[in-house]
């Protein structure tokens, strides 16, 4: 992710300078681009960008 730098470790967690982190949990607000159901997990699996205005955690 641009923008965010991986922090490894038992909570791994993505931390940006301008946004805060991104951990497991929390709730983000981004764009979504593509939705697809996978039928053998019984899920939803979601492509989004968190690049433009208002997005990221919050």
């Amino acid at each position: 992710m641009k923008g965010y730098k991986f922090v490894a470790g038992e909570n791994a967690i993505f931390v940006s300078e301008e946004s805060g982190k991104i951990e497991k949990g929390m709730k983000l607000r981004v764009e979504v681009i593509s939705v697809k159901y996978m039928e053998i997990e019984k899920e939803f699996q979601a492509l989004a960008n968190l690049n433009g205005d208002f997005l990221g955690p919050i």
